[in-house]
C-alpha cells in the first residue's frame, strides 16, 4: 500500500540545495530494527537506488563514502574564504540535523525515506513515505516504494515556454524574478556538480559554520576589474555593458527603481565610456535605450548575467550580497555594505 505524504518547507529556510535525485533515510533513533536491517543489506538497498537514477543518503554511511567532504572546489564554492580542507568528523551529519533543517512535522518523525518533490518551487515540497515494521526484506520494502516515486506528483508546473508567454509584454519589474531564473539556468547546469548533492552542503555548511555568509571586499582597480580581495583575489569577469550596470547599482546604495531607469540613461553611458575608454556611443545606443526602458526585458537579462557570474564562483547565501535584487514594485540594489567598497583612484 502506497503510504507516502508530504510537508513543505520555506526555501529560504533550507540550509542546503535539494534535489530531486537525492533519496535520505531518516529515523528518529538510531540503531533502530530498520536502520540495521538497511546497514545489513546496504549494497543491495544502495544498487536499487542506483538503478533508478538516484542517490541514496544513509547517514551511518555518508561521512566515510562522501568524497564531496574532501573536494576542495566544493568547500571553496560553499567557504570561499577557506585556506584550508575543514578535518572531517567521523560523523559529519545526525539525524537530528536532518530533523532541524527540514522542520520535519510530527507525522514525518517516523522511519521513512524523504525526497524533494520539486527544487526550485516556493515553499519547497518535500515527500516522505514511512517505512512499517514488516517481515518482508528490506531490499523488497525499497523496490515498492521506488516504483511508486514520481508517480504523483503533487502540482503541475508550466514549462519554461510558458513561462516566458505569460510574462509577453509585462513591465521589466513584473518579469524580475522569472527573468532572473530562467536565464540563470544555464549557470546552474555548469555548476551542477558543485550543488548536485543537497546532503554534502548541508555537512559542509555545519563544518564551516554560518561566519562563512558575510561579505567580503570588493576592489574596483584602476582597469575597473572587480576583485574581491577577501576570497583569494578572486576576479569576477563581466562584459562592460554589464559592468557598466553594476556599477550604476553600485554607485546608487539607495536602489533604483526600474520605472525610474530613464532618469539614469546619461550616466549609464558615462560610465560605459570610462569603462571601455571610448568617447562614441553610437555602437551601443541602442543597447542603453533597451536597458533604461522599463517595458525592455534587457535590464532582466543584465542582472541575470550579473547574479550568474557571481553565484559561478561561490554559493548564492554569499552571492545575495553583490548581485542587484528587490521585491516587485521596489528599488532594486546590491545588499554589499558600501564600507567594504573601494575604488583605486585612476592615475
Amino acid at each position: 500500500m502506497w503510504q507516502a505524504t508530504h510537508f513543505t518547507v520555506a526555501r529560504k529556510d533550507l540550509p542546503f540545495e535539494p534535489v530531486i535525485t537525492e533519496i535520505l533515510f531518516y529515523t528518529p533513533e538510531s540503531d533502530s530494527a530498520i536502520e540495521n536491517a538497511i546497514a545489513a543489506n546496504y549494497e543491495a538497498v544502495n544498487d536499487a537506488f542506483k538503478k533508478r537514477g538516484y542517490r541514496f543518503v544513509f547517514l551511518p554511511r555518508f561521512s566515510n563514502e562522501n568524497e564531496d567532504l574532501q573536494n576542495t572546489d566544493l568547500v571553496n564554492y560553499y567557504n570561499p574564504r577557506a585556506t584550508n580542507l575543514p578535518s572531517i568528523p567521523k560523523r559529519a551529519l545526525t539525524y537530528q540535523d536532518i530533523k532541524e533543517s527540514l522542520k520535519l512535522p510530527d507525522k514525518a518523525n517516523v522511519p521513512c525515506f524523504i525526497r524533494c518533490q520539486m527544487e526550485y518551487d516556493t515553499p519547497l515540497v518535500f515527500s516522505f513515505y514511512k517505512i512499517e515494521p514488516t517481515e518482508r526484506s528490506i531490499v523488497s520494502v525499497v523496490e515498492e516504494y521506488l516504483s511508486q516515486v514520481g508517480n504523483r506528483r503533487l502540482f503541475a508546473f508550466l514549462n519554461d515556454k510558458e513561462v516566458w508567454t505569460e510574462r509577453e509584454g509585462l513591465p521589466a519589474d513584473n518579469r524580475f524574478d522569472h527573468d532572473v531564473y530562467l536565464i540563470g539556468k544555464e549557470i546552474r547546469e555548469r555548476i551542477e556538480q558543485l550543488r548536485s548533492k543537497g546532503l554534502s552542503t548541508l555537512a559542509i555548511r555545519k563544518l564551516i559554520g554560518d561566519e562563512s555568509d558575510k561579505p567580503g571586499k570588493l576592489l574596483i582597480n584602476k582597469q575597473n576589474k572587480l576583485i574581491l580581495t577577501d576570497f583569494g583575489n578572486k576576479e569576477i569577469k563581466l562584459e562592460p555593458l554589464h559592468k557598466a550596470v553594476f556599477f550604476l547599482f553600485l554607485r546608487h546604495p539607495e536602489g533604483i527603481y526600474f520605472k525610474d531607469l530613464c532618469d539614469y540613461r546619461e550616466e549609464l553611458g558615462t560610465i560605459y565610456r570610462e569603462i571601455t575608454g571610448r568617447e562614441d556611443l553610437s555602437g551601443i545606443q541602442d543597447s542603453i535605450d533597451k536597458l533604461t526602458n522599463p517595458l525592455n526585458n534587457s535590464i532582466n537579462e543584465k542582472c541575470a548575467r550579473i547574479k550568474n557570474a557571481f553565484v559561478s564562483e561561490f554559493r548564492e547565501e554569499v552571492a545575495q550580497w553583490y548581485f542587484i535584487d528587490g521585491e516587485r514594485g521596489e528599488k532594486k540594489s546590491i545588499k554589499l555594505p558600501r564600507e567594504l567598497v573601494t575604488w583605486e583612484i585612476k592615475d
